[in-house]
C-alpha cells in the first residue's frame, strides 16, 4: 500500500529533515519540500510561512510574483532564510464542475499519485506521475471534477488523465518514460472554510495485472491512501 503525504512545513520539519545545531550555533534544516507562492525574493508556503531565498542553486527562472512552485530547499538560519536547490512549476487549474464520471465511462490513462492533500490556502495540491512516449510532446490533459451526495455530506474528487493511450497497456513499456506534474486546484467554492465533508479521491491506476483500475480512497487532513 502506498501512502501519499500532504507536505506542510511543520510536518516536514518533523518527519523528513535533518536539523543541525552545534557549538558555533550553526543552524540548518535540509531537504525540505513544499508548495509555495512567489513573492519577490521570498517563497510563501500555503500556511503563511515566509522563506527568504538567500542562496539560489537553480536557473533562477522562478522569479514570477504570484507563481506557484513545488520547491526543494534547505533552511540555513533561524530567520528562515533558505538555499533553493530545485523547483517544479505548479499548474494552477480550475476544477471542472461539468466532469462527473458515470459508471459506463472508460478509464483514462493511468496515473501515480506522488502527493495529494489539502492546504490552508484553499488548494487541493497534487503531484501526479504518468507514462509518456520518449521524445514526444503529447499534451496529457488532466481534469478534476467532483460528485456530491444529495445531502452534501460526501464529496468525491474525480481525476481523469487523457494521455492519448500512452501507457503500458497499449504501448511497449520500453518506449515509455515516467514524467511528473505538480498541480493546485482551488477548492474554496466547493468546500467553504469551516464546512465539514467526508471527502474521497478517485483516479485510474495501473494494476499488477497490467490493466487500468479505477480506485477510490478516503481523504484525510494529511494523507490519502490507495
Amino acid at each position: 500500500m502506498k501512502k501519499f503525504i500532504l507536505t506542510a512545513l511543520s510536518a516536514v520539519l518533523l518527519l523528513s529533515s535533518c536539523i543541525v545545531l552545534n557549538d558555533q550555533d550553526t543552524y540548518s534544516i535540509t531537504n525540505l519540500s513544499d508548495f509555495v507562492t512567489v513573492q519577490g525574493e521570498s517563497l510563501i508556503t500555503d500556511y503563511g510561512t515566509v522563506l527568504t531565498v538567500r542562496e539560489d542553486k537553480t536557473d533562477k527562472a522562478w522569479k514570477n510574483d504570484g507563481g506557484r512552485l513545488y520547491a526543494l530547499f534547505d533552511v540555513i538560519d533561524r530567520q528562515l532564510s533558505i538555499r533553493l536547490k530545485s523547483y517544479t512549476p505548479v499548474m494552477v487549474q480550475a476544477i471542472d464542475p461539468a466532469y462527473k464520471p458515470g459508471e459506463d465511462e472508460l478509464p483514462g490513462d493511468p496515473v501515480e499519485i506522488a502527493l495529494c492533500g489539502f492546504s490552508a490556502k484553499g488548494y487541493l495540491n497534487l503531484i501526479i506521475g504518468y507514462y509518456s512516449k520518449k521524445d514526444t510532446e503529447c499534451p496529457h490533459n488532466v481534469k478534476l471534477g467532483y460528485i456530491e451526495s444529495e445531502d452534501k455530506a460526501k464529496l468525491t474528487f474525480c481525476l481523469y488523465h487523457d494521455g492519448e493511450g500512452e501507457n503500458p497497456t497499449a504501448i511497449d513499456a520500453t518506449l515509455l518514460e515516467h514524467k511528473y506534474r505538480a498541480m493546485s486546484f482551488p477548492i474554496d467554492e466547493i468546500i467553504p472554510s469551516g464546512e465539514t465533508r467526508n471527502v474521497y479521491f478517485q483516479a485510474d491506476f495501473l494494476g499488477e495485472d497490467n490493466t487500468i483500475q479505477r480506485k477510490t480512497a478516503r481523504m484525510y487532513e494529511t494523507a490519502v491512501q490507495f
